[in-house]
């Protein structure tokens, strides 16, 4: 029986884990004391820039069509493809916008609102949504075939309401992550960790 659960998709991940962990303790060793420590180091101060890009059926289908026509040098159907898509991730950053700042808005009313997008990159038609008196804001742009979500600089005491706010609102849009990343229509995403932490407590970086 051990033999067989041994063998399961689960017990070799767990076999693979506990071999990691040994290896990583023989060339790494770290106190308790001091692995809590860094822990908490990372807590305080380390700052993350998410940056989850969303998508549509209908806006793969269309990027789909679009990367044909570019192939067989169709350039009349590329624009028009290219228009098509245009309008669809506009409505899909509208959706999102708008529930977007509903769900910021739950606990406290008129704390974030849409303001012009007057930081001096990106394209004309992102969507920014700022917190009342602060620099802090939501920037909503798109990337190839899909659409570019950028909350405000996130701590780890910050990531889970703010990524919970986010994931609501894109459901209610009808967007949704792109499960083949790198494949057609983009989407996945990535995360941008600051240096600043590292600089001061470069051990967290082996630990």
């Amino acid at each position: 029986k051990a033999a067989q659960a041994a063998a399961t998709p689960a017990g070799l991940r767990a076999r693979i884990a506990a071999a990691v962990l040994a290896l990583h303790t023989a060339l790494f060793p770290v106190a308790p004391a001091n692995l809590g420590s860094a822990v908490e180091k990372m807590r305080q101060e380390a700052t993350f820039g998410f940056e989850p890009s969303f998508t549509t059926k209908e806006i793969n289908t269309v990027f789909e069509k679009m990367d044909a026509a570019k192939t067989t040098r169709s350039r009349a159907k590329e624009k028009r493809y290219e228009a098509d898509l245009d309008k669809m991730v506009a409505l899909g950053k509208k959706n999102i916008a708008s529930n977007l700042l509903a769900e910021l808005n739950a606990k406290q009313a008129g704390k974030w609102e849409v303001v012009e997008n007057t930081e001096g990159h990106g394209y004309e038609g992102d969507i920014i949504i700022a917190e009342r008196g602060k620099k802090a804001n939501w920037h909503i742009s798109e990337d190839p075939g899909c659409i570019e979500l950028s909350p405000p600089v996130q701590t780890m005491d910050t990531i889970l309401p703010s990524m919970t706010a986010l994931f609501k609102a894109t459901k209610k849009a009808g967007v949704y992550p792109e499960v083949e990343f790198g494949g057609s229509g983009g989407g996945g995403g990535h995360t941008h960790i600051g240096r600043g932490v590292f600089d001061k407590n470069p051990l967290l970086l082996r630990n």
